[in-house]
């Protein structure tokens, strides 16, 4: 999936898939991505990019990482300590 937003491109194809995530409720399931530049957006819907797109800040991905996959959190942002 292809979005041209304020004069700059964001491709699935080309952009790194962090993980994937649900939002609160199940209502849609999502993709995080991050840009070689890294500027962070997701996909969302159903299908193989799903049929939504966004983008998002850092710290979004980060909450919602931490809130629904772990794995993928740690494997961009790195190791946390224990509570």
């Amino acid at each position: 999936m292809k979005k041209i937003i304020d004069n700059k491109l964001y491709d699935t194809d080309t952009a790194k898939m962090i993980g994937s995530f649900c939002e609160e409720g199940g209502q849609y399931l999502g993709k995080f991505y991050k840009t070689k530049k890294g500027a962070y957006f997701y996909t969302y819907g159903y299908g193989s990019d799903g049929d939504g797109f966004n983008l998002t800040t850092r710290d979004y991905v980060k909450k919602t990482l931490g809130r629904c996959n772990v794995k993928a959190y740690i494997e961009e942002f790195g190791e946390v300590e224990e509570g």
